[in-house]
């Protein structure tokens, strides 16, 4: 049985494989559910989730991972919310990277969500 365990903990997921714009309207519902339930966020960007086109630089690189177009969607929604108060990426692997590819994908991410977001804080 696939995510068993977050099945029996009735958590809230979205699988890889429709994790992607055709399938917006039920991620969209998944998040505003989940929201619902929390009076703050923290999010991950496991950047081993994304497809090996847009981050190589990473140590379990997949072929048929997420695109950025439904990740900066997820983010945008979860942004509007005015819950997320944290945000970190995971798992980048400069040994792997190809022209910076992955490095510039996490950068540009880091600049959607300050760009979107008015009260996030850097820490480094």
């Amino acid at each position: 049985m696939v995510f068993k365990t977050a099945k029996e903990f009735d958590v809230d997921f979205v699988a890889n494989e429709d994790f992607n714009l055709q399938n917006l309207e039920t991620i969209n519902n998944t998040i505003d559910t989940f929201m619902s339930k929390v009076d703050k966020v923290h999010v991950t960007i496991d950047l081993d989730g994304f497809s090996s086109a847009y981050a190589p630089g990473v140590s379990a690189a997949s072929p048929m991972g997420f695109s950025p177009d439904i990740a900066l969607k997820s983010l945008h929604k979860i942004i509007k919310s005015e819950k997320l108060i944290s945000l970190d990426l995971a798992e980048y692997n400069p040994k792997y990277d190809r022209d910076n590819q992955t490095a510039k994908l996490a950068s540009s991410l880091i600049h959607f969500i300050l760009y979107n977001h008015n009260s996030l804080q850097i820490n480094t």
